[in-house]
């Protein structure tokens, strides 16, 4: 896994080089969990990430942890 920080120029690149950059999004009640959520799937997938965002919000009235991760598909 490689990881980068996205920035304008690097993103201007990406779309130059028809690289797509592609969203997925983890919620879960217990950070514990997202954290191993996050971390199989990185294992299962031949990414780089470019951007990750955590963020924590309310759903059905509990307190959910949300972690976006911004990436592209290797070849």
């Amino acid at each position: 896994m490689t990881t980068t920080q996205l920035t304008p120029s690097t993103a201007r690149q990406y779309l130059l080089n028809d690289a797509s950059l592609e969203v997925k999004m983890f919620v879960y009640n217990q950070p514990k969990d997202a954290e191993k959520a996050v971390s199989q799937w990185l294992k299962e997938n031949d990414v780089t990430i470019h951007h990750i965002v955590q963020s924590q919000s309310e759903k059905n009235g509990n307190f959910v942890f949300v972690i976006t991760l911004f990436f592209v598909q290797n070849d």
